[in-house]
């Protein structure tokens, strides 16, 4: 099975997309991805990309968006890196102790990120005063005191830990939640930002959880897994409403990530390990639980998929490299 990647961010202009789709700039929509250490940024509305100067020196795992403007990039280096909005400047660097699983911008800027050891950890950028013309410059602020590491110094702030590698996260600003799930098949369905408050457990996957994400129409919380199933699970409750095998359950694939969910017209894009094709399940409720795999070529017509497909840091490279070739 593959391992578990990262996530991203929220779409503003286009809202029924839900991962990596950046608000709309004066150049357009801007999707951001990863393949190994490099970053690359494509800008939909002229079908233009590049690939960003290489700041990271192992595997990028996470890419996240805030409110404010602000990219997030993490992974196997231990750097977290903040970028500006076109990508063009970095604007704060810091070095975690442990390799970088996912991460997520809450609703009030602050980074959280999950790690290899299982430990939930959030960053507070600052934002200081620079001159008109300037480069935006920001500072991580010193982490307030914390008594379960209290030998920690630096601007990391402990949260909370699970007893497996964090594999995704998803914060929900609306009903105050974020969700963090582990290689353990757990989800944890905390109170945020009264973090240490656990509201739910939600169980049922039998192997790792590879992302999540938020259903604001049906207010459930979708995930992903590498048991080859998409589950659905109530917000208010935590219970598991529904779930999906992408394919017959005797010949699994792992579901490598949720590229996006499009609540418009209820529909989800994923991709599977060892697989060329993108496929779009209709399964949330008043919806039938099938998938439908789509072709490269239907995928390069669709701007909608395009941007669905691009979201993936982990797709097989083979199907990355097809895409590419058509767009560049």
């Amino acid at each position: 099975m593959a391992d578990p990647g990262g996530e991203a961010s929220t779409s503003l202009q286009h809202p029924s997309l839900l991962q990596c789709v950046s608000p709309a700039m004066s150049s357009g929509e801007v999707v951001v991805w990863a393949v190994g250490k490099h970053v690359f940024r494509y800008a939909t509305n002229t079908r233009r990309g590049k690939m960003v100067d290489g700041e990271h020196t192992d595997t990028v795992r996470a890419i996240a968006h805030s409110n404010r403007g602000l990219w997030s990039t993490a992974g196997d280096d231990k750097q977290v890196i903040l970028w500006d909005e076109g990508f063009e400047h970095v604007l704060a660097r810091y070095t975690h102790r442990k390799k970088i699983t996912t991460a997520v911008f809450d609703p009030d800027g602050r980074l959280i990120i999950g790690d290899k050891y299982g430990e939930v950890w959030r960053l507070t950028p600052v934002e200081t005063t620079s001159q008109i013309g300037e480069p935006r410059h920001i500072e991580f602020a010193q982490a307030p005191p914390n008594s379960m590491e209290p030998e920690a110094q630096g601007c990391a702030e402990l949260l909370f830990g699970h007893l497996a590698v964090v594999t995704a996260m998803e914060c929900i600003q609306t009903h105050g939640y974020l969700f963090t799930a582990d290689r353990d098949e757990k989800i944890r369905m905390s109170l945020y930002p009264s973090y240490q408050v656990i509201h739910a457990f939600m169980l049922g996957h039998t192997e790792y959880v590879s992302a999540l994400h938020y259903s604001p129409q049906y207010e459930q919380v979708i995930s992903t897994s590498a048991d080859g199933t998409i589950r659905r699970w109530s917000l208010s409750t935590g219970q598991q409403v529904g779930a999906a095998f992408h394919v017959d359950p005797t010949s699994k694939r792992a579901v490598i990530a949720c590229s996006a969910y499009d609540y418009t017209c209820d529909k989800i894009y994923y991709v599977c390990e060892n697989s060329p094709t993108v496929v779009v399940t209709l399964g949330l409720p008043g919806a039938p639980e099938t998938g439908a795999e789509i072709t490269i070529e239907a995928l390069v017509a669709s701007s909608k998929l395009l941007v669905a497909a691009y979201s993936f840091s982990l797709m097989p490279l083979y199907l990355l490299g097809i895409l590419l070739q058509s767009l560049w």
